[in-house]
């Protein structure tokens, strides 16, 4: 029983490192592809696909409105990226 316990832990521990690693990996994918479209030319279009790109702090210390109409995009998919993840947990089996 012992030893099923001390696996456990490590089953636990192995999927805590693997969420970390796609969600760095995430993070680092939209970096890149923010660099990527700042150089310009055939990689311009990328600004679009990046999340960076939905958040400008200098829209929002300017005080001009452009940044309004993205707050909603921000807020919808947040409330879309929570409800997926709470369906997710849901279907879980969990040792409580």
């Amino acid at each position: 029983k012992e030893s099923s316990a001390a696996s456990d832990v490590y089953k636990r521990q192995d999927e805590k490192a693997l969420a970390v690693m796609i969600t760095t990996g995430i993070v680092l994918l939209f970096y890149i592809l923010k660099m990527l479209a700042s150089l310009g030319g055939i990689f311009g279009y990328l600004k679009y696909v990046t999340i960076f790109s939905m958040y400008l702090a200098d829209d929002v210390i300017d005080g001009g409105m452009f940044f309004i109409w993205k707050y909603p995009v921000l807020i919808l998919a947040g409330v879309l990226l929570y409800w997926l993840s709470m369906r997710i947990f849901e279907k879980r089996d969990l040792p409580l």
